[in-house]
């Protein structure tokens, strides 16, 4: 099973006339937008390890994302895009698959359910939304 979880800082705003953020670019687009400096200011890109932890395989030299027991801490407020993926192929224990991403920050004592994407059978699943998130808060994300 692969696993991949992006977090991208939307530094400048990128919204339609109505005020409403949308046509945002594919992950791929983002990581090239944010090496020539354009629309983004920071990003972590994460895998997960066969003993399930998230590791940065990149130099994680973001500024306002950072790695720490488990989970994503936001350092500054803010516009984040947030992709997930997981592929699963071969035989599958369960038929339902499923990513899960939590919110939890120091004002809540138990996590939120931010996002979920379930998946039966093999194959890749992906979870992309983009979030207003705070100073502090942390976010979590489950593959099962």
């Amino acid at each position: 099973m692969k696993k991949c979880f992006h977090i991208f800082f939307q530094s400048k705003s990128h919204k339609s006339s109505n005020n409403v953020t949308e046509n945002l670019p594919s992950p791929a687009e983002m990581r090239s937008l944010v090496q020539h400096g354009l629309i983004l200011s920071d990003y972590i890109h994460l895998i997960r390890d066969n003993e399930r932890t998230w590791i940065c395989p990149d130099p994680c030299e973001s500024r306002t994302i950072f790695l720490k027991k488990g989970s994503v801490v936001i350092s500054k407020d803010g516009l984040y895009y947030i992709h997930a993926q997981a592929t699963f192929k071969g035989p599958i224990p369960s038929l339902k698959t499923s990513v899960i991403l939590f919110i939890n920050n120091t004002t809540l004592t138990v996590k939120r359910l931010l996002s979920e994407a379930t998946l039966f059978g093999p194959g890749t699943i992906s979870l992309s939304r983009l979030y207003r998130l705070k100073s502090g808060d942390n976010i979590l994300l489950e593959i099962n």
